[in-house]
């Protein structure tokens, strides 16, 4: 690994070397290190939203919110369409107890990244704990429609049914999973459970 660093710290002036550098640093365990890497990458390349993404996760995860919301605000004003860093935004939101401003970003990060169903999923669980079951049923059938076999959204079609004493919804969402990874023992269990029911 030392190896590696030194090569890398010889590239002085690829924007990729020092983010692969931080990445390395982070995963070692080195968060100083990790953050002067990101910030060279970011010297070099200001429109990396990605570098911009990570350093924000750096400074929550180390406990300043202040700070990953300036480099998610410096990283939005270089990729002010970024869909990554508005759903990271729309995070910093909800923490920060900004419910309108949490759910109107985390529907923007969907509409701007259709090919990623992490954030419909995100966006979906926070309306049903900020916008009513409603709101959420509805933009959960959406999102299937987009993403049809993603196991974290079916899930949550599972739960929303059960929630609603929709058995045969649940059960046509439990057997999708099912499905889709039938050595799951978990899935099977589950389209048991919801079978005995009836």
């Amino acid at each position: 690994r030392e190896e590696w660093v030194a090569v890398r710290r010889a590239d002085e002036d690829s924007a990729d070397g020092w983010s692969e550098l931080a990445a390395l640093y982070a995963a070692l365990g080195r968060g100083d290190d990790a953050d002067r890497s990101l910030r060279r990458a970011l010297a070099l390349d200001p429109s990396r939203a990605s570098d911009w993404g990570n350093l924000a996760d750096l400074y929550e995860a180390t406990g300043r919110p202040e700070e990953a919301q300036d480099a998610l605000a410096r990283g939005l004003a270089h990729r002010p369409e970024a869909p990554a860093l508005i759903h990271a935004r729309g995070l910093a939101h909800i923490r920060g107890g900004r419910r309108e401003e949490a759910l109107a970003d985390l529907r923007r990060a969907v509409e701007l990244g259709p090919g990623v169903s992490r954030f419909a999923y995100v966006y979906v669980v926070a309306l049903l704990d900020l916008g009513g079951e409603d709101a959420a049923s509805a933009e959960l059938e959406a999102a299937l429609t987009r993403y049809p076999r993603d196991p974290q959204l079916l899930s949550l079609a599972v739960s929303l049914a059960q929630r609603r004493g929709d058995r045969e919804a649940a059960l046509a969402a439990a057997r999708i999973l099912e499905e889709s990874d039938p050595g799951d023992p978990g899935y099977q269990s589950l389209v048991l459970q919801l079978r005995l029911e009836d």
